[in-house]
């Protein structure tokens, strides 16, 4: 429909179309511009938080298909970005807080001073005191297209792709649910998880494992669900990850803050092992 509006509206590669929502409507406006005369230019109004801090700043216009996150889609730069924090003040609570985790993952990566931010500042950003959320969207948005615009492979060219640190299990999970489990959540789980994988594999240690999950949970974020087991299940999302990587499997996993390496193999006794500490530490905060 986006594309055939690009048509029926004599909107021309010089032209401009508008898009304004969450990640998934910036996704599909996108790929229906990308389509139309072969690109039309879209400006991008993000109106959650996890579109603004993350992936309205992205390259990549993808939609769901056959069971698959992002399963079909195409490379479309928008021609600008606009984030107004007025959008924000009507999100439900758990879009507000959604968001926030594309802040810690890029913070585990790029950004100490973030990291410290997010966990000073947790109880307030919860609270939705602006004057608190707002340099920790700013800063994440600015990680995430410096990332982009730098990183050296924007479209994807290679196999390593820092920015999907989190993302594998977090698409699975979404599959699994039925897409009922909101994107924002899902990565949560599975920075989580890589945690606990990369502290099975030996990568991370126990301490800096602890504090990822400690983080989420500040922020009133999920670290665990029912749909991780059995472990089994998860094992496809590692093949349809390695699948849209085009060969080789490549995890991003935290060897310790700021440095992230791929894994190239997730042995199903490491991954396991996750699983069971993620369960523990879950129990363990429930039970608390």
């Amino acid at each position: 429909r986006v594309a055939m509006a690009r048509l029926d509206h004599g909107v021309s590669r010089r032209g401009c179309g508008v898009a304004m929502g969450g990640g998934a409507v910036l996704d599909a406006v996108g790929l229906g511009a990308a389509m139309a005369h072969r690109g039309v230019p879209v400006l991008r109004l993000p109106t959650t938080t996890l579109a603004q801090d993350a992936s309205a700043m992205g390259v990549k216009c993808g939609v769901n298909a056959a069971g698959q996150k992002n399963a079909l889609g195409a490379f479309g730069a928008p021609h600008g970005v606009i984030c107004c924090e007025r959008l924000l003040a009507s999100l439900p609570q758990e879009h507000w807080l959604g968001g926030f985790s594309e802040a810690v993952k890029i913070a585990l990566l790029r950004d100490a001073a973030l990291l410290e931010r997010l966990e000073q500042d947790a109880a307030r950003v919860v609270a939705r005191e602006m004057d608190a959320a707002r340099p920790i969207l700013r800063r994440s948005a600015a990680l995430h297209r410096e990332h982009i615009l730098h990183g050296g492979d924007p479209f994807e060219l290679g196999h390593g792709r820092p920015l999907d640190h989190g993302h594998w299990a977090a698409h699975r999970l979404e599959a699994l649910s039925g897409w009922a489990l909101p994107h924002g959540q899902a990565v949560s789980v599975g920075l989580a998880l890589d945690a606990c994988v990369a502290h099975a594999l030996g990568w991370l240690d126990r301490a800096t494992r602890d504090r990822v999950i400690r983080l989420l949970r500040a922020l009133g974020l999920p670290v665990w669900h029912p749909m991780l087991k059995p472990v089994e299940r998860l094992l496809e999302g590692l093949e349809q990850f390695r699948q849209h990587l085009g060969g080789e499997l490549a995890v991003p996993l935290l060897r310790r803050l700021g440095q992230a390496a791929d894994a190239t193999e997730v042995p199903l006794a490491a991954l396991a092992a996750a699983v069971e500490a993620l369960e523990h530490a879950h129990g363990h905060a429930v039970a608390r």
